[in-house]
């Protein structure tokens, strides 16, 4: 709610597999994933890349209650560390969507 009060459009997903159908059915260009890194079906990198496989190539922020070098390939750019503020939240969402283009996941 806090994000679509900033003005952004959200698809809410409960899991990795409904964000991918949901991404996948939407009409209009994503620009941003925001995921867990750690979820129980694949996690955040996993998704990320299934989403660029299928031709969805949207940035991506990751965010986890683990160290920034877990699983994000110390790509810390593409990170926020649990717990965060709303502030914080938006505040990276803006500059990791003004940032020059990501690469793939691998």
């Amino acid at each position: 709610m806090i994000l679509e009060a900033d003005g952004y459009t959200v698809l809410a997903a409960s899991n990795a597999t409904d964000a991918f159908r949901l991404a996948s059915e939407h009409p209009a260009p994503i620009d941003l994933l925001l995921t867990d890194l750690v979820m129980p079906d694949i996690n955040g990198r996993d998704l990320a890349a299934r989403l660029v496989a299928a031709g969805i190539h949207a940035k991506h922020l990751f965010m986890s209650g683990y160290p920034a070098d877990v699983d994000t390939g110390n790509d810390t750019s593409a990170y926020i560390q649990k717990p965060f503020t709303m502030n914080t939240l938006t505040t990276k969402i803006r500059d990791t969507l003004d940032s020059s283009p990501m690469p793939a996941p691998e």
